[in-house]
């Protein structure tokens, strides 16, 4: 019993905490008033609002919201560095540290939404 006890404990020292335990897709979703948008992920199709689209939770991402007879609007989803992760790695100590700042897995996306009012385009002659 204690043999797996210092296996698991040893694994769990050797990884990082993101690394490990961080999520790398993640449901992020999508809504416009009025609704039937079409959205652009990073500039691929993704469907029409509303809807909810697995993305990479590592990397920023940008959404446009497309819709005839309404100006273009779109929204930036940022990564960042996540304050707990950083937290438990000091915690368990400078090996998780290495790993989770070598991977770059402390940054994750820090919004999993996008929601936008869209404005309609002036009638032409006006």
């Amino acid at each position: 019993m204690r043999a797996r006890a210092a296996v698991a404990t040893l694994a769990w020292l050797t990884t990082g905490c993101a690394t490990v335990l961080g999520s790398k897709q993640h449901d992020f979703s999508f809504d416009s008033a009025p609704t039937g948008a079409q959205v652009f992920v990073d500039g691929n199709p993704v469907g029409t609002t509303p809807l909810t689209v697995n993305l990479s939770n590592t990397q920023s991402h940008t959404v446009v919201f497309k819709k005839p007879g309404f100006a273009e609007i779109g929204c930036q989803l940022q990564k960042g560095t996540g304050a707990g992760w950083v937290i438990a790695d000091v915690i368990f100590g400078l090996v998780p540290i290495v790993i989770d700042a070598a991977t770059n897995n402390w940054s994750q996306t820090k919004t999993h939404e996008c929601n936008q009012t869209l404005q309609p385009l002036p009638a032409a002659g006006q």
